[in-house]
């Protein structure tokens, strides 16, 4: 029998795998799958976690490069094997970012592993969409979110004061199920199911899409199922002291605090939205931002000339009809404090 890979033959392979496909963006996605393989494996995480960091991944390269998923999918069993046979402590030493509670366009979940930590024991995002940032970093903190699309704020209000139980009591669906015919849950649940249909939506789906209908090997736990339900379920005591005001921006509360601001972008990605970048006046949002106190994180893609944005990494797009694209992620960050202020 083969001797089963080492991970540091495995993290060759993989950077080995960008450089053959010779694309920057691949080489980037590979290693912070990696690096996210790394995380779950350090914290004792079940294959099955392992799993939906890899195929995350696949799906974005399916999707967005084309065919050359398939050799990610030959080295599914040695990310698995690499993971289940690493030594780890007993205790972790600090504890695993939660994962998001909702699936939705321009989530920055991910993201957020590259994104500066909060400083300030309070999150708010004025911009609350799925919350990703706080999802990863403010989890069991207090958070703050502020959303103008009233489905989605309700979404989280019944995420927020909801139970387990009523959480793992919401109903699974089976492929020509149609939610709009389920009148007695509540619609908020119903919305939630609507957002894990499928992937990156600005607003629920009533029925499965073709993606959760024929999903890659592995991929269906990725999509509304038991998984899901019951990984929502467990993280429900982690947004316990969150909170969720349904409006604009400036309705969040002026205090000093680390702020993500993450806005519809300038531009076609910000216009996919239902309440999108045609009503932002973004010289004054600029002003606005300057004048948060604390941690200021802004978001927006290279190019958007509202802030003197820096480039962080490269994100891959949704793929449009006739091809995938990309766009470079930015980020502006200041910290104000009561006297005196420094800017970053």
């Amino acid at each position: 029998m083969p001797d089963q890979p080492t991970s540091e033959k495995l993290m060759t392979e993989l950077r080995s795998l960008g450089d053959l496909l010779h694309d920057r963006r691949l080489r980037d996605a590979v290693e912070s799958a990696y690096d996210e393989i790394e995380r779950l494996r350090a914290w004792k995480a079940e294959a099955t976690q392992v799993l939906i960091a890899w195929h995350d991944l696949a799906d974005e390269v399916r999707h967005n490069l084309g065919d050359p998923v398939h050799l990610l999918g030959a080295r599914e069993v040695d990310v698995v094997r690499a993971a289940l046979r690493e030594t780890v402590p007993d205790q972790p030493t600090s504890e695993m970012p939660a994962r998001p509670f909702l699936s939705f366009y321009g989530a920055k979940w991910r993201m957020a592993a590259r994104l500066p930590a909060p400083r300030y024991p309070v999150i708010v995002e004025p911009f609350a969409g799925s919350m990703g940032y706080s999802v990863r970093h403010g989890s069991g903190g207090k958070v703050i979110g502020v959303e103008m699309d009233p489905t989605i704020a309700n979404v989280w209000r019944w995420l927020m004061t909801t139970t387990p139980e009523a959480v793992r009591a919401l109903p699974l669906l089976n492929p020509d199920d149609d939610l709009r015919q389920m009148t007695d849950l509540d619609p908020a649940a119903r919305a939630l199911i609507g957002l894990w249909l499928n992937k990156g939506m600005t607003a629920p789906c009533n029925r499965p899409s073709k993606w959760m209908r024929n999903p890659l090997p592995g991929r269906l736990e990725t999509f509304w199922g038991d998984g899901i339900r019951e990984r929502i379920a467990r993280q429900l005591p982690l947004i316990a002291d969150w909170s969720i005001i349904e409006g604009d921006y400036t309705q969040a509360p002026d205090i000093e605090a680390t702020w993500l601001i993450d806005p519809p972008y300038q531009g076609t990605p910000g216009n996919r939205y239902r309440f999108g970048n045609s009503g932002i006046d973004y010289q004054a949002l600029a002003e606005w931002c300057r004048t948060r106190r604390g941690q200021v994180i802004v978001c927006e893609q290279v190019g958007a000339d509202w802030l003197p944005f820096e480039p962080v990494t490269f994100a891959v797009k949704a793929a449009a009809k006739g091809g995938g694209s990309y766009s470079a992620e930015a980020i502006w960050t200041m910290e104000k404090l009561f006297e005196g202020e420094g800017a970053a």
